[in-house]
């Protein structure tokens, strides 16, 4: 079964095929928004868990800023948490909440003549606020932009068509972003002291470095503007 399976997910992993254009953002704003809608109404047993990677609990890393050598990323770093713990921790609660991938990055998603062609491990899926799935996916599709927020602007006009996004969801966005970030270079820094030889678990560190190195130097109001600039917030819906 799964080898037949297999015979019709095709395709190329993200961060594989390129720098990605405006047709590949749109797709995958109109995917990940397809999916939110198509798992709002699933539930298991299963997805009622918490696990490193929990948006929901990236404050959990916090204390790892330790294993950072250099005084300017732990800087950095400590500023996206900041970020992340005043303007989203405490508002998740009350979002809207549905099971998520939870792990939608450039080595998750393939893709297939600009358009994504499939989404790879459901092994971190877990309830969570709905726009997590959103921020964890622009973390990772806006690295090596050379203007990652106008990349990420595309992803998130695309995904509000299908899926209208709330206020609070686009208010939180942003931050949620940079606590994606923060925990990745963060759990980075940890196992490294654990294994640095490891053959996958850095692939794309030094890539959220510069990501987070370029978004520390915006006042993070202009971040969150330029990200749903798109959006005509007119249309924010009250339900989603």
């Amino acid at each position: 079964i799964h080898a037949r399976l297999f015979e019709f997910i095709t395709g190329t992993p993200w961060y594989l095929g390129g720098m990605s254009n405006t047709k590949q953002l749109h797709h995958l704003g109109d995917v990940l928004a397809k999916v939110a809608m198509a798992l709002a109404d699933f539930d298991h047993p299963t997805v009622h868990r918490s696990h490193p990677w929990d948006l929901t609990r990236a404050a959990q890393h916090r204390k790892k800023i330790e294993y950072v050598q250099c005084p300017d990323r732990r800087r950095m770093v400590e500023w996206m948490f900041h970020l992340y713990a005043a303007s989203a921790e405490s508002q998740l609660a009350d979002l809207p909440h549905c099971v998520i991938h939870g792990d939608v990055n450039d080595e998750n998603i393939l893709v297939k003549d600009r358009r994504v062609s499939g989404l790879l491990d459901f092994g971190d899926a877990l309830i969570n606020p709905t726009i997590s799935e959103l921020a964890i996916a622009l973390a990772y599709a806006m690295l090596d932009h050379s203007d990652p927020l106008a990349a990420g602007a595309e992803i998130v006009s695309s995904y509000h068509r299908i899926r209208p996004l709330i206020e609070p969801e686009v208010k939180v966005l942003y931050p949620l972003i940079c606590g994606r970030l923060g925990t990745t270079v963060l759990l980075a820094a940890a196992r490294r002291q654990i294994d640095p030889e490891h053959p996958t678990w850095f692939i794309t560190e030094e890539r959220a470095w510069k990501l987070i190195e370029r978004l520390s130097m915006i006042d993070p109001l202009d971040a969150g503007n330029r990200l749903s600039s798109k959006i005509n917030v007119q249309t924010f819906q009250n339900t989603g």
